[in-house]
């Protein structure tokens, strides 16, 4: 484990885990480990998405296939919004 230094990181090791147990879900332990762990994945993904959007970076998130094209196209999409927003800002702070 000394070898997780990021979020891709973090979820390899999850999926590691993830991939010794059992095949068999029959008994709602197994099922509840198993959700647990992807659970872990999921919330991993949202808390780099939600780091990558205040310190304005792009993530890198192995895990989504392209991820980095998603969200330079959401990041293009929103600077003209923001832009429109300043300026009522300033219409406002003027007034």
């Amino acid at each position: 484990m000394s070898n997780i230094k990021t979020m891709n990181d973090v979820r390899a090791y999850i999926a590691k885990q993830l991939d010794a147990l059992p095949s068999d879900d029959s008994t709602p332990a197994m099922a509840n480990a198993k959700a647990n762990l992807i659970g872990k994945i999921v919330s991993s993904i949202a808390v780099e998405l939600k780091y990558s959007h205040v310190t304005g970076t792009i993530p890198h998130i192995d895990f989504i296939p392209e991820s980095t094209k998603i969200i330079k196209k959401i990041g293009e999409s929103i600077k003209p919004i923001e832009k429109q927003v300043e300026q009522q800002n300033e219409i406002h702070s003027q007034e």
